[in-house]
């Protein structure tokens, strides 16, 4: 039966670049060969992170690092908003049901931490030297220009937000 689940992913990207080429206004200026390389290039990045061994060690450890910044990130806010960030309340609940998460207090100081850590990375060079080796790679794989590379490149790292002030150096 596993072969089913693998059958249904098949089954649903199909589906998916069907309605893409279908919605498609330009279809003649479609790059198939970018298509082709780059679902290539998915499944073997997807059978590199899950069947290599020291690969799959290497993201759990990574996985763990994540977990406890958002501990972190989760005790600070609770350190600093008290009861309102996700600490113990200080008084009965009357009503059980009732949410008592405020998602400015308990989410937005592990978003701020996350940014935080992303610039320090970005200004000590380790996160500047994988966005521009992936901008690169990108580059040769898709023949996309340099400001498009970079940016595709960061949103893997930063999130949608923060990748086009990267782009912005590069632009005239």
């Amino acid at each position: 039966m596993p072969y089913l689940d693998f059958l249904r992913g098949l089954l649903g990207l199909l589906v998916f670049l069907s309605i893409a080429w279908a919605i498609s206004e330009n279809r003649p200026a479609i790059h198939y060969r970018a298509i082709v390389g780059g679902l290539i290039a998915q499944i073997l990045i997807a059978l590199f992170l899950t069947e290599v061994p020291a690969v799959v060690d290497a993201l759990g450890g990574i996985a763990h690092g994540v977990d406890n910044l958002q501990r972190s990130a989760e005790s600070g806010a609770m350190f600093v908003f008290g009861y309102l960030g996700g600490g113990n309340q200080p008084f009965l609940k009357t009503n059980p049901q009732a949410s008592t998460f405020i998602f400015a207090l308990q989410v937005i100081p592990a978003v701020l931490l996350v940014s935080a850590l992303a610039a320090l990375l970005w200004h000590w060079g380790p996160l500047r030297w994988i966005v521009r080796s992936s901008a690169w790679l990108f580059g040769k794989m898709f023949g996309v220009s340099g400001p498009v590379g970079v940016s595709t490149s960061a949103c893997i790292f930063l999130g949608m937000i923060e990748s086009p002030l990267l782009v912005r150096p590069l632009l005239p």
